[in-house]
């Protein structure tokens, strides 16, 4: 069951996001699903250095024209994949913390112009 308050949609390859987690950059980081409050994001498993559950994910940007522009905080809610050496990713559920309401608003427009109608 899906407990989120917000839609998620999939999203393809171009989406990308940079941040830092303790100083260490994370670049060119692919997003799996997005939604106005939070993605989720796969990060390559040799990468992984500092993600953890709680951790801060500071200067958050979209390395997507369609998205929006500016910077924000987040935070992991979420990691799955750490425990299996033998994978090639790990994944990992974000929050958005404090976006400006612009951010979040283009962020629900876009999850809104993707989402196929729902068959009642």
């Amino acid at each position: 069951m899906d407990k989120r308050l917000q839609p998620r949609v999939p999203v393809g390859p171009q989406f990308r996001v940079r941040f830092q987690i303790g100083g260490h950059p994370y670049t060119n980081i692919s997003v799996s699903n997005l939604g106005p409050d939070g993605c989720c994001i796969e990060i390559p498993a040799q990468s992984v250095s500092g993600l953890r559950t709680r951790a801060l994910l500071e200067g958050w940007k979209f390395v997507n024209p369609a998205m929006p522009r500016g910077t924000i905080n987040a935070k992991v809610v979420w990691v799955r994949g750490q425990e299996n050496p033998g994978k090639d990713s790990v994944e990992s559920g974000i929050r958005f913390l404090d976006a400006p309401m612009d951010f979040t608003r283009r962020l629900a427009s876009y999850v809104r112009a993707v989402t196929p109608p729902s068959v009642s």
